[in-house]
C-alpha cells in the first residue's frame, strides 16, 4: 500500500455556477477548509441534458502530489458507473450501482472490494471491507438558500488510518457517484 496522503477527513465541495450547461467542479478541502485539490469535468453539455443530470457522463482527469487520476463515468437505462483509473489507464476500481440494487465497488477483476450501507435518506453512506467500517460518506448542509435554490452539494468522508491513496480516491470517487445519482436532478 501507498502512504497516506490525505488527511483523515476530506470534505467536497460543488460549486454553483448560475449559468446552466457548466460542468461540474468539486473541490476536495482539508479540515481548515484549504483546498487540496479540484474535478472538473471535461465536457459542457447541452439545455436538454440537464433534465437527465444523473444519467450524464463524464470523464475528470486531475493530480494529486504527483499522482494523476482518471474518473469516468457511464450510464445505462438500468445502471450508473464510475471506474477510477491510474496514469497509465489501468483500472483502480469500479463503482456501480444497478437498478434496485445498492452501490458496490469492485476491483479490475470484477470481484467486490467494498460494501455500503446507507440510511433510508441516504445521507449518511458505510463503506466497509470485510465488516469492518473504513470509511464514511455523509451529506452535510449546505445553507438552505444553496439547498433549495442550487445543485451544490457538499460532503464529509472520514478515512481510516493505514489506507492507501488509491482507496482514498475510490472513496472520494464514490462521494462524487452518489452526488450524482441522489442530488443532481
Amino acid at each position: 500500500m501507498s502512504p497516506q496522503i490525505l488527511p483523515n477527513e476530506v470534505f467536497i465541495n460543488q460549486k454553483v455556477f448560475l449559468i446552466n450547461g457548466k460542468p461540474r467542479v468539486y473541490q476536495v478541502l482539508d479540515i481548515e477548509k484549504n483546498i487540496l485539490f479540484e474535478l472538473t469535468e471535461n465536457k459542457q453539455y447541452n439545455l436538454w441534458q440537464l433534465f437527465f443530470q444523473s444519467k450524464k457522463p463524464f470523464t475528470m482527469e486531475f493530480e494529486y502530489n504527483g499522482n494523476q487520476f482518471k474518473f469516468i463515468k457511464k450510464s445505462k437505462l438500468s445502471s450508473d458507473m464510475l471506474g477510477i483509473f491510474d496514469k497509465n489507464n489501468n483500472l483502480i476500481a469500479l463503482i456501480k450501482k444497478d437498478f434496485l440494487k445498492d452501490i458496490e465497488i469492485f476491483d479490475k477483476d470484477e470481484k467486490n472490494l467494498y460494501t455500503i450501507k446507507s440510511t433510508y435518506a441516504k445521507r449518511n453512506f458505510k463503506i466497509e471491507k470485510s465488516n469492518q467500517e473504513i470509511a464514511s460518506i455523509s451529506k452535510e448542509f449546505a445553507g438552505l438558500a444553496k439547498e433549495i435554490f442550487t445543485d451544490s452539494d457538499n460532503f464529509c468522508i472520514k478515512l481510516a488510518d493505514n489506507i492507501s491513496l488509491e482507496e482514498q480516491m475510490v472513496f472520494i470517487a464514490t462521494s462524487i457517484f452518489i452526488d450524482c445519482l441522489y442530488y443532481d436532478d
